[in-house]
């Protein structure tokens, strides 16, 4: 399966000053996936060593730190000998290691040479951060986004019109295919398992039993937890995501999760889930001035899944449904817009960290990030609702130089407002 993320691995093979990658994503986004796919297309052959199961490997790398008995048992393990530059040395879950920091300078000082590339679901709280940087490289994997949605269905042609909507607007026949394919991407969503379950069997049932799977995976893992009451906790936050997203205010409510939960009961279990991955935290911008970070309230935060897909079956959404909605834009739409904007927008390499601001009334502007300096709105106004009040105020108050809105409308811009199709954000 197609992911262009393969573009970043093949420029990582090639560095000079090449270190050891780190491929950091959420519980089934593909990492060992797409890390076996680049080692079959630009490596002679490639070994998976699972950390987690494979204990007689991960024991040499917690206390040995001897590069020619690690070369030795990965050798073993591969089934033929470990070369440098041929082969690419995959170790999944290095989270569960010991004495990660010892591991990472090992790999740098005395290994340079071998390919390795290692998987985690994230990287602060086995203490992997930006300390690092001179001992690792890091790159992010997410579910597939709506472009290589559009790649892996064979719609490279509609990938090539949204990149040139700016000059060629799209024809009425490219615009019903797109708003289809968006309706399909709600629905099916973009985790690896399941946009390969829909390209091998166009079944919308067998779709659902697998987006099914990884919830039921996902509630596995926190029920496994070793504290059977932070485990609850987890699993109660979890729960309300579905009915956080729905609320017009999105600011994550403890209240929502238990009418009695307290921030300091269930902060620790959100920050658990925020952590590895299975939930993304943004702040609230009090002034949307440079440098947003020394204006954003991190009291106040909305918490977004990774995936639509995931969101349209916590909602329990037949395709039918999604598709019938779509354009009501009723409660449950606009949740999984928002969710799939939220989604959209990280995937960009070149939007950086986002936030959201809400005015002392009800207004309110979706996201918002920085560029060089300046801080640019983004609201989400689907239905063309000229009477809209938020995006006035915030206009009035900071006069901001740009302001993106997206729509289900064609690409835009005039006077200082950008309108930007709905399945055009990955290519803002």
């Amino acid at each position: 399966m197609y992911r262009e993320v393969l573009n970043e691995l093949a420029a990582w093979k090639d560095k000079v000053d090449r270190k050891p990658l780190l491929i950091v994503g959420a519980k089934g986004v593909g990492k060992t996936w797409t890390a076996k796919d680049f080692g079959e297309g630009f490596y002679d052959n490639y070994v998976i060593i699972d950390l987690k199961q494979q204990n007689f490997i991960k024991y040499l790398f917690e206390d040995d730190f001897n590069a020619e008995r690690v070369e030795k048992m990965l050798s073993v393990a591969c089934g033929s000998k470990i070369a440098p530059g041929e082969t690419l040395i995959i170790l999944e879950n290095v989270d569960t290691v010991k004495n990660i920091e010892k591991l990472l300078e090992f790999f740098g000082e005395q290994m340079g040479d071998y390919h390795i590339c290692m998987t985690t679901l994230c990287e602060e709280r086995y203490g992997i951060n930006s300390s690092h940087v001179n001992d690792v490289d890091i790159i992010h994997l997410y579910p597939l986004s709506f472009s290589e949605f559009l790649l892996v269905n064979k719609e490279a042609e509609l990938c090539k019109a949204i990149e040139n909507n700016a000059k060629e607007p799209l024809t009425e026949n490219k615009l019903k295919a797109l708003r289809d394919y968006l309706k399909l991407y709600y629905f099916v969503g973009g985790m690896p398992s399941v946009v390969k379950c829909w390209l091998e069997t166009q079944n919308i049932a067998k779709v659902r039993e697998e987006k099914k799977k990884i919830l039921e995976t996902y509630c596995e893992e926190f029920k496994a937890l070793n504290d059977s009451p932070f485990a609850g906790k987890v699993l109660q936050i979890w729960n309300s995501m579905g009915n956080q997203l729905l609320k017009e205010n999105k600011k994550f409510q403890y209240g929502v999760v238990k009418i009695t939960a307290r921030a300091r009961e269930y902060s620790d279990a959100v920050s658990w889930l925020i952590e590895n991955n299975y939930l993304n935290k943004i702040n609230r911008i009090r002034e949307p001035k440079s440098p947003a970070a020394q204006y954003e309230d991190k009291k106040s935060f909305e918490l977004f899944l990774n995936d639509v897909g995931l969101l349209s079956e916590i909602y329990n959404m037949a395709y039918s449904d999604i598709s019938n909605a779509f354009e009501t834009n009723n409660d449950y739409m606009k949740a999984m817009t928002e969710q799939f904007a939220y989604q959209e927008l990280r995937y960009n390499k070149e939007i950086g960290e986002l936030w959201y601001w809400i005015s002392d009334a009800t207004a309110k502007i979706e996201f918002l990030f920085e560029d060089s300096g300046i801080i640019i709105p983004i609201e989400i106004n689907l239905t063309n609702n000229t009477k809209a009040q938020s995006i006035k105020v915030f206009k009035a108050r900071y006069n901001p130089p740009m302001i993106i809105k997206i729509t289900m409308d064609r690409f835009s811009m005039e006077s200082g407002v950008m309108e930007l199709p709905l399945f055009s954000v990955w290519h803002l």
